[in-house]
């Protein structure tokens, strides 16, 4: 096992995190179409292809979600759900928004087919992020529970004081 539960907490987060987002944008979003108007998400096999597509293209923004959360876990008092909630629900938002800027940027400077082509990671890992910025604030509920679940796995893996003497 990796130190502190590293793999899992991480793993946790992408298949956690974009379950959580794409619950939320089921129950919530609006899925585009090629053509016509947005249709909710009406079955089984809707959900599944977007929880299966939200992986790939949210996977990396889950995972950023996930090191800022355990990088701010010592201001966060370690025993207070709370505040890893209120964390996560704060923290889900920014995220997005940071990589619909970078994905914007990118955009901006990569006119250029040579700037382009190297600039095509970064449209790559923000195109989650920019797929649900039309509905943003789906991501307050699915940070809080990813959160949640992250906070359980970060105190599984906290180490423990002794009590032999």
């Amino acid at each position: 096992m990796t130190r502190r539960g590293s793999l899992t907490y991480y793993l946790a987060a992408v298949v956690v995190g974009c379950f959580f987002v794409s619950v939320a944008y089921a129950l919530f979003g609006h899925v585009p179409r090629w053509h016509g108007d947005p249709k909710q998400v009406s079955s089984f096999r809707e959900f599944f292809l977007l929880y299966f597509l939200s992986i790939p293209f949210g996977g990396f923004s889950a995972l950023v979600f996930a090191f800022v959360l355990r990088r701010l876990a010592p201001l966060l008092r370690p025993r207070s759900s709370v505040a890893w909630v209120a964390a996560g629900a704060v923290l889900a938002p920014a995220v997005m928004w940071a990589f619909v800027g970078l994905a914007e940027a990118a955009r901006v400077y990569g006119s250029s087919r040579a700037v382009g082509t190297a600039l095509m990671p970064v449209i790559w890992v923000s195109l989650g992020p920019v797929f649900l910025s039309g509905a943003w604030w789906i991501t307050i509920p699915a940070g809080m529970a990813t959160a949640s679940v992250l906070y359980a796995i970060h105190r599984a893996f906290e180490p423990r004081e002794s009590t032999a003497i």
